[in-house]
């Protein structure tokens, strides 16, 4: 006995198929129906195959939406056949020793595969990371239902995912990176998972109401990248436990102060604000201790940062106009700070009052003829010099007696310097013309790790 409604699924086609004719008056087209139910009712036709399936299946050809007509157009060309070959199947793979599922759908055939299913070779209690790349047509995610030790998935290139509601069924979610352009409808089903402390939204062009995101008591990681409309964080008041938030690409200057309220915020990053001309008041901030404000092509003037004596990391890479680090040395906990990309920089002697300096990235600073100031930075750890193309004496490097790593063109990769600090076991990278990767600990970015050398995103 079949089911008496339409198919939802890739298997409940296959079961419904069986019915042959008898399933007809479930699969006949309606403009009313979901996109998710429609593409199971054309692949049930599919598999059925006969005359008068086809022509069931050939009424769909009218619906307007993206989905159905390039699915129309697969059936049309293939017939079933893709239904039948796993290779060309999405399938969930393994990695990183049996706790990762990355599934990388740019590598398929079939890009336009818009239904998930689960490799029999998938043992569900092994998986806690889910990774799905490139999956710009995927409409179907149930299959993720099935992994109950989820504790992270990403989503962000699922474009045309509309139904969230199978991560309703993983109980241990802790981390989710929805689609670019997601609405916050789509975090509906989500609201019921207790251990839920990391969102990411990013591209939600027409978000103007965070409203939704008050629901979410435990959220202690929050990103709205790209989010250009955003004008009033006041919902955010009700996220107790809120210690972090990236607002990318902030179009708009945003009120900062209700941020205060939260007793465990800790760490802002507002990267690409483009249009803003230089910092927020960040005065009722003064508890932060990582700040973010790179990307940020006109800021030229630093003041606003002398509010915030318990900075710890600081990442201003990309804030091509700067000039002036005075401010800096009012900064006396400062360990970590990006200077990458700090083009315009010439003087880094406002450096030498921060002795708590642990790790510097001046990566990319080609206009730095001279970096003797280092040597007042007695508890430097890690430093990225790569490309900076003015520099001739580095040997300042020699008397910094806790340095661990080094970042260096690899025109000094001969020299004298480099010779005696690989005796001391200094870990030296050097970067060419095609790369610009460096150490680890010499490049980062608040909250977490850039690629060292290249652009934060």
């Amino acid at each position: 006995m079949f089911p008496a409604k339409p198919p939802q699924t890739l298997p409940e086609a296959f079961f419904l198929a069986t019915a042959g004719s008898a399933a007809f008056p479930l699969l006949r087209y309606d403009a009313e129906r979901t996109s998710k139910s429609a593409l199971a009712s054309m692949r049930t036709l599919a598999l059925i195959g006969t005359d008068e399936a086809w022509n069931l299946l050939h009424t769909y050809k009218q619906d307007p939406r993206d989905a159905i007509q390039r699915e129309y157009r697969r059936l049309h060309q293939f017939g079933t056949k893709t239904l039948f070959r796993p290779s060309l199947v999405p399938s969930l793979q393994f990695q990183d020793d049996r706790q990762t599922i990355e599934c990388n759908l740019y590598t398929l055939e079939t890009l336009d595969y818009p239904v998930l299913v689960l490799s029999s070779q998938v043992n569900p209690t092994h998986i806690q990371t889910v990774k799905l790349n490139h999956g710009y047509y995927l409409l179907d995610i149930s299959a993720i239902a099935d992994l109950p030790e989820v504790r992270k998935v990403t989503l962000s290139d699922c474009r045309a995912l509309h139904d969230f509601s199978p991560l309703a069924y993983l109980p241990h979610l802790t981390t989710v990176t929805l689609p670019a352009r997601s609405e916050l409808t789509h975090l509906k089903p989500l609201v019921e998972l207790p251990e839920l402390v990391d969102i990411t939204l990013t591209h939600c062009d027409e978000l103007t109401d965070i409203t939704p995101l008050a629901r979410f008591s435990q959220l202690r990681m929050l990103a709205l990248n790209d989010c250009v409309n955003l004008l009033d964080l006041v919902p955010l008041a009700e996220l107790s436990h809120l210690h972090t938030l990236s607002l990318s690409n902030c179009s708009q200057a945003i009120d900062l102060s209700v941020l205060a309220t939260l007793p465990h915020f800790t760490t802002l990053m507002l990267s690409s604000c483009k249009t803003l001309q230089g910092l927020p008041d960040l005065t009722p901030l003064a508890n932060l201790t990582a700040f973010g404000f790179s990307s940020c092509g006109q800021l030229t003037d630093l003041t606003p940062l002398t509010a915030l004596k318990r900075l710890q990391r600081l990442n201003l890479s990309w804030c091509s106009q700067l000039t002036d680090l005075s401010i800096l040395a009012s900064l006396p906990q400062l360990s970590a700070l990006n200077l990458s990309w700090c083009w315009s920089l010439t003087d880094i002697t406002p450096l030498t009052a921060l002795g708590q300096l642990t790790a510097l990235d001046l990566s990319w600073c080609g206009h730095l003829t001279d970096i003797t100031p280092l040597s007042r930075l007695t508890r430097l750890q890690h430093i990225n010099l790569s490309w900076c193309d003015h520099l001739t004496d580095i040997s300042v490097l020699l008397s910094l007696p806790e340095l661990k790593t080094v970042t260096l063109h690899e025109s000094w990769q001969g020299s004298s310097v480099a010779t005696a600090l690989r005796k001391r076991g200094i870990a030296l990278t050097f970067t060419g013309d095609t790369d610009g990767l460096a150490s680890p600990g010499a490049s980062f970015d608040s909250p977490g790790q850039t690629l060292p050398g290249k652009r934060p995103l």
